[in-house]
């Protein structure tokens, strides 16, 4: 067995909760879904039968999905923060079936991902619209951190210059009076810093 094709199928075991279910669960449609050849099913089906192998395949797996929520955690602090445990199942059920990004901003191309997963779930959607829209606010300011792009305009309905203020006093923004932001990010060369800014609309 070529030893690329190798790791290629066990990054995706490693990855792939759903890959890993039926190395473990189900040899016979693993062996088939990568067309194992004799010789690779003999070097492959021992993971599913030891004891020890099958366990350290979970514990890895679940370690790297446990790397991947710290490093979108620290990229979506508030997200994650109102989110709570709605934020951290649904990264759990995201990163099961998504693999890892490669490259030097693997960790913020899969918070973008991550966004997009959140962002269609009914019950991130039910969510109040305050919620809702910062994280928008800091998946668009990641994104505009990330992607090359010279302006980038976003509005809302959250005063975001205001939010920081009605979270410290416990008041959410739908209990005072609505006033909308215009977010503008601009970036006049690649090599140019990236500028924010935020208007108050009234």
């Amino acid at each position: 067995m070529e030893l690329n094709r190798l790791q290629q199928i066990l990054a995706r075991v490693y990855t792939d909760a759903a890959i890993r279910r039926l190395l473990l669960d189900d040899w016979p449609r693993f062996a088939e879904l990568f067309d194992l050849s004799a010789v690779e099913a003999d070097a492959l089906r021992p993971l599913s039968i030891s004891p020890r192998c099958r366990s350290q395949l979970i514990d890895f797996g679940d370690a790297l999905i446990s790397k991947r929520w710290h490093a979108v955690r620290a990229l979506l602090p508030k997200s994650a923060t109102i989110g709570g445990a709605l934020f951290d199942e649904s990264f759990r059920q995201y990163a099961s079936s998504a693999p890892p990004f490669p490259g030097v901003h693997k960790h913020q191309h899969d918070a973008l991902a991550f966004f997009a997963h959140l962002a269609a779930d009914d019950r991130w959607r039910s969510l109040p619209r305050w919620q809702r829209e910062l994280l928008d606010f800091e998946a668009a300011d990641l994104h505009a951190r990330v992607v090359p792009r010279r302006l980038r305009i976003r509005l809302y309905l959250t005063s975001f210059v205001e939010l920081p203020a009605f979270l410290r006093s416990g008041r959410a923004p739908e209990n005072v009076r609505e006033k909308r932001s215009l977010v503008t990010w601009i970036r006049l060369a690649p090599s140019r810093p990236l500028k924010r800014r935020i208007w108050p609309l009234g």
